[in-house]
């Protein structure tokens, strides 16, 4: 697959991720996109390497121009970024509802 096709596959498993954590926190209960969340955002920051690798060598055989690199290496740090923000929100998120319900400070 290429590295836009990827990534556009990324952006939409990130996008029902978002939406996900928007109807969890909507319905007042429990966060059940928070270990999807984690563990799409690990997997961002474990394939980004690798990602960087495969759009360079597809604009070194002159396959995608220099700006469509820059805008997929842009686009996946951005969408790496929102994954790992989205998962921190919902971590403390997670942290405060805990806190309340259980009575703590």
């Amino acid at each position: 697959m290429s590295s836009r096709g990827e990534l556009w596959d990324r952006a939409r498993e990130a996008a029902g991720d978002f939406a996900a954590l928007a109807a969890d926190i909507e319905s007042g209960g429990p966060l059940t996109v928070l270990p999807t969340l984690e563990m799409s955002s690990s997997s961002w920051e474990t394939d980004k390497a690798q990602f960087r690798r495969k759009v360079i060598a597809e604009a070194a055989r002159g396959e995608i121009s220099g700006d469509d690199l820059d805008r997929a290496l842009d686009g996946a740090r951005w969408l790496r970024r929102l994954v790992y923000h989205a998962w921190r929100m919902a971590f403390y998120w997670e942290q405060v509802e805990r806190r309340n319900v259980g009575g703590g400070d």
